[in-house]
Order: C-alpha cells, then structure tokens, then sequence
C-alpha cells in the first residue's frame, strides 16, 4: 500500500469520530489525559508533528479544546 494512502485511511479514521460529534453542540462529560515521551533528539520534529496536528484539526473545524504541557524538568515527556 501506498503511504498517502495508509496517511489518508489513518487520518480519516481519527477525524471521523470528531466531525461526527461536531454535530452535538453540547460539551462532553468526559476528559482525556494523554502523555508522550520523546525520544532524545527528536524534539524538533516531535514539535513540527504538533504543529501539523493542531493545524488540521483548526482546519477541520474540531470543536475541541486542547492543552499541551512540557516537562520543565526530568524526562521529556511532552
């Protein structure tokens, strides 16, 4: 398979459940805490990878809020 098309299936998988629930106009009950680990050397593309991803959820038009922290200090974990 063709990896445009892995990145299309993949992405449409992830959006479906979103723009489905764009239709529901009331806030969610429900919170989602997640944690990434970065790999040493790879903060660069880690941080253009997020860039891309809120980038096409604000063009999705996603009406979800979202927070990133970083780590100050111990492991990189973004």
């Amino acid at each position: 398979m063709n990896i445009r098309f892995r990145s299309f299936v993949v992405a449409t998988i992830l959006l479906a459940p979103g723009l489905l629930a764009a239709q529901q106009m009331t806030s969610p009950k429900w919170i989602t805490i997640g944690r990434e680990v970065v790999k040493p050397g790879k903060d660069a593309a880690h941080a253009k990878h997020e860039v891309a991803w809120s980038r096409a959820l604000e063009a999705a038009k996603i009406p979800a809020a979202t927070l990133a922290m970083v780590a100050m200090s111990g492991p990189n974990e973004a």
